[in-house]
């Protein structure tokens, strides 16, 4: 099974606009054919300005937590543990 899944953006320079709608379109299609509710992501960021761009078209924002901006591997490691954790269903 996937723990979870960490993408990194930190050498990301430039989000284009087509690019976001492009991820964002292909993330929902995956999401529909797929059960991801119980999979955690976490995506690091090197900046603020790569956290801001992530938060709306990925939908990266409060009402989803099960998605999560994090600055380097060991805390999106630690995401993932904690999400399973806190989201241990019986």
């Amino acid at each position: 099974p996937i723990d979870g899944e960490v993408f990194d953006f930190r050498g990301v320079d430039t989000f284009g606009p087509d690019n976001l709608f492009e991820a964002r379109k292909k993330s929902r299609g995956f999401n529909l054919k797929q059960n991801v509710s119980d999979i955690p992501v976490a995506m690091i960021c090197a900046n603020f300005y790569q956290e801001e761009i992530l938060r709306g078209p990925m939908q990266n924002v409060p009402e989803n937590p099960r998605k999560m901006i994090v600055h380097n591997e060991a805390e999106a490691l630690q995401f993932i543990r904690d999400w399973h954790n806190e989201n241990i269903t019986e």
